[in-house]
């Protein structure tokens, strides 16, 4: 019995998100920082745990605030990709349970490839309107004239 609890840790440590119902009303979400109440459906990150060295422990949230983390996180930081294989507790939820993941899944993916396409449009903007307006900027500055205080910001668009 031994093995097969220590097995279970090890796959917890490979799969870098865990789903469960909450089992108790204690649980508080790391976004909005409302509480989980019992029974309600919640998805945890495995981040390193302050008490324990080196052990990994879920920082638990809605399902919602972590699909909403995930839109404000570097493209770079883990996210759910396949949720059977990245995702422990997956096998043990509810037909129900998995077809509300996987919408938000779909939604959130949706929408990330909605962002890129708008940020490639508004690039591409950026470089036809803007450089012009660069190049005027640049040869109305003399050489020891010229400071960082007359750079446009491109950043505006946002």
């Amino acid at each position: 019995m031994s093995s097969d609890v220590e097995e279970e840790e090890q796959q917890g440590e490979e799969k870098p998100f865990a789903v469960e119902r909450a089992k108790t009303g204690r649980a508080k979400c790391k976004r909005c920082k409302c509480t989980i109440e019992k029974g309600e459906m919640r998805i945890g990150k495995y981040v390193t745990s302050f008490f324990a060295d080196g052990k990994l422990m879920p920082a638990w949230h809605h399902v919602a605030c972590l699909f909403e983390a995930f839109a404000k996180q570097r493209a770079t930081t883990k996210r759910i990709d396949d949720p059977a294989e990245n995702v422990k507790g997956w096998e043990q939820l509810s037909d129900d349970d998995r077809k509300i993941i996987l919408d938000k899944l779909e939604e959130f993916e949706k929408s990330c490839r909605y962002h890129a396409l708008d940020s490639l449009l508004v690039e591409e903007i950026s470089l036809t309107f803007f450089t012009p307006l660069l190049v005027d900027l640049f040869a109305s500055t003399r050489g020891s004239t010229f400071s960082r205080s007359r750079l446009v910001r491109l950043d505006l668009l946002d």
